[in-house]
């Protein structure tokens, strides 16, 4: 860890360094959460579509026998 006395840039460089990483962070952060939702989308929709597919399926093999 440096102390800020001993480094050579000035306190404004520094910050603007903290700025940039801390809004990198937050768009790599949204991209994941954007990514998550995504991917929970495809997911329920597959559970949703075979739920329909097992209904009609028992609901035809009950009205042919």
């Amino acid at each position: 860890m440096q102390i800020l006395r001993d480094m050579a840039r000035t306190a404004s460089e520094i910050s603007y360094v903290t700025a940039a990483s801390y809004r990198f962070g937050k768009t790599v952060q949204k991209m994941t959460i954007e990514r998550f939702l995504v991917e929970l989308s495809k997911k329920m929709l597959g559970i949703y579509i075979r739920g329909v597919i097992i209904t009609r399926t028992n609901f035809q093999s009950h009205n042919s026998g």
